[in-house]
């Protein structure tokens, strides 16, 4: 019997010992919400804190946002790495003027936690338009910032406000005013006129601000030809070109790669579509073509413009140098502006129908009209900001242009008609 008991009871003791107890099982994490900060119209940053892991390492965390109570990681939600301690996240994609509800969460292998929740409201967008409204004698650039207008110059020349940027509180604007012979290009920070060339008959006609770095795209007449024009902080930056004229339109920076675009002539002074990375000419066209804007989405470089292989001219977008026609080639067409939203290509122009120009938004290639063809009209430019898009052009009111910008395709207008006036760009922040 002693025996039988020496040799069962270790036994015993070795299964007891081999039971988890209570108080090492894993459990959810432990963890708060941060504060909402850098609200915008369309962003907003929060993130979290995890003082507790559970027992069990994190393999996600981030912070999810909803318009109802209690989000989710079913839901909208950030993914921002692995481990305890702070983090921050990114929230993208909002709707302006809106409430949302947010809060971080965690997850281990035991389940997702969730810190606590916490409320934010969006802002309702500025936006900021340049171009031009003639006071009955010349035309004066000017700056409107959510329909109030700013003049850029004095009424003295003619002047025209042709691009603008808006960087933190800053608000630059690239034209061209008249002196008392020809064009000069011009830059404006803040209303504050800068002249980048004294080179008459030159134009600014796109500005870019990347950091503190500050980029226009244009064109210098010098003896005998035009040439094409990047200026870096008020700085010329030589571009490579043909054997005559040629000049830039527009300005993209994308990381530490500068792209212009623009139209580089043949010798026999064809103009062919073409794209400057820091200062290389790629040619897009063979036959008569325009870049008019540049736009870069991750490793893509897209263009837009005009082509015109025969007959008329072709509302035309490259994609990494492969061209598309927006167009059929029936009625004249320009592809005037283009801007990209995560897989969404939108693009501004027009196209004759009759003996008028329509006003046109093409959304991945599908036309939109934003007038009805009964006056001439045009889009200038287009911007995207969260799910709202606008563009800025004008439309006559049977006697003069009237600047006007469309939300979504609902038009406003920034000038009564008594003048003439056309909004050339929009920044929407």
């Amino acid at each position: 019997m002693k025996k039988f008991f020496l040799f069962v009871f270790p036994g015993v003791i070795l299964l007891s010992c081999g039971k988890n107890k209570p108080d090492e099982l894993s459990v959810v994490p432990t963890l708060t919400t941060t504060t909402v900060t850098s609200i915008t119209s369309t962003t907003a940053t929060s993130g979290g804190n995890i003082s507790s892991d559970g027992g069990e390492g994190i393999t996600a965390r981030g912070v999810c946002w909803s318009i109802s109570a209690n989000p989710s990681i079913a839901g909208n939600h950030t993914t921002d790495g692995t481990g305890t301690g702070s983090f921050s996240s990114n929230i993208t994609g909002l709707t302006q003027a809106t409430t949302y509800y947010a809060r971080a969460y965690a997850t281990n292998s035991a389940g997702t936690a969730y810190g606590n929740e916490i409320t934010f409201t969006t802002s309702v967008p500025d936006i900021y338009v340049a171009g031009n409204e003639n006071n009955g004698s010349v035309n004066i650039a000017k700056v409107w910032k959510n329909g109030t207008p700013a003049n850029l110059t004095n009424g003295n020349f003619n002047a025209f406000a042709f691009s603008i940027f808006v960087s933190g509180t800053d608000v630059y604007a690239a034209g061209s005013e008249y002196n008392a012979t020809s064009t000069i290009p011009k830059l404006w920070k803040n209303g504050t006129p800068t002249t980048l060339s004294n080179v008459n008959g030159s134009n600014a006609y796109s500005v870019f601000v990347s950091g503190s770095d500050v980029y226009v795209a244009g064109e210098e007449n010098l003896p005998g030809n035009l040439v094409a024009r990047l200026w870096k902080n008020s700085t010329s930056v030589p571009l490579i070109t043909g054997p005559v004229s040629n000049f830039a339109t527009s300005v993209y920076v994308s990381g530490s790669d500068v792209y212009v675009g623009g139209s580089d002539m043949t010798a026999s002074y064809v103009p062919n579509a073409a794209i400057w990375k820091n200062g290389t000419k790629t040619t897009l066209t063979t036959v008569y073509g325009l870049v008019l804007s540049v736009f870069v989405s991750g490793n893509d470089v897209y263009a837009v413009g005009q082509e015109k292989p025969a007959g008329n001219t072709i509302a035309r977008i490259w994609k990494n140098g492969v061209g598309t026609s927006l167009t059929n080639g029936n009625e004249i067409a320009s592809a005037n502006s283009i801007f990209v939203s995560g897989t969404d290509v939108y693009v501004a122009g027009f196209e004759r129908a009759g003996t008028k120009n329509v006003a046109k938004l093409w959304k991945n290639g599908v036309a939109t009209s934003l007038t009805n063809g009964t006056n001439n009209a045009g889009a200038e430019c287009v911007y995207v900001s969260g799910t709202d898009v606008y563009v800025a052009g004008f439309e006559n009111n049977g006697t003069k242009d009237v600047a006007k910008v469309w939300k979504n395709g609902v038009a406003t207008s920034l000038t009564n008609g008594a003048n003439w006036a056309v909004a050339r760009s929009i920044f929407v922040k």
